[in-house]
């Protein structure tokens, strides 16, 4: 029996309970944080972002601390596209890059999309362990196709 959801792409993986599935989902949540909760997650097949970047995509005043309150002028839009890029990495199983949150000595790739580069979006980037990540993952799927010359032909 084929137990897919309609537009759901059956993966080389099994799920919990013997489901083949390939389904990456992306929540926009209309809420703030809660003070100390973070404001974007990803994990595991599933991101949700709040209400600020929503915001931030509208131009309009973010919540720079939910502890307080306060405000702050809204950080470029480009921002909020590096963030959601950041938390679809984890969804799709990426972690930050070494040494950027484990307290170890290793010098962390701070420019790295997976870490604070995010915020500089689009002056970012996937470091090569990244790539090489999903390119073995289902999801992503490379097609040769030969080289078109001028004209069509």
């Amino acid at each position: 029996m084929d137990d897919r959801l309609p537009g759901e792409l059956e993966a080389h993986r099994t799920e919990p309970g013997g489901i083949r599935r390939l389904c990456i989902y992306a929540f926009y949540v209309d809420v703030d944080p809660i003070c100390n909760e973070c404001g974007g997650c990803g994990t595991s097949g599933v991101l949700v972002v709040s209400a600020n970047d929503l915001r931030g995509l509208a131009g309009e005043k973010s919540v720079y601390d939910p502890c307080s309150g306060k405000t702050s002028v809204p950080p470029p839009v480009g921002r909020r596209i590096g963030g959601l890029g950041h938390e679809l990495g984890h969804a799709f199983g990426l972690p930050h890059p070494p040494g950027c949150d484990d307290g170890s000595q290793v010098v962390c790739d701070a420019g790295a999309l997976m870490w604070v580069g995010y915020a500089s979006y689009p002056n970012t980037y996937l470091t090569a362990a990244e790539k090489a990540s999903l390119v073995n993952s289902p999801f992503f799927v490379y097609t040769l196709f030969p080289k078109r010359r001028a004209g069509g032909r």
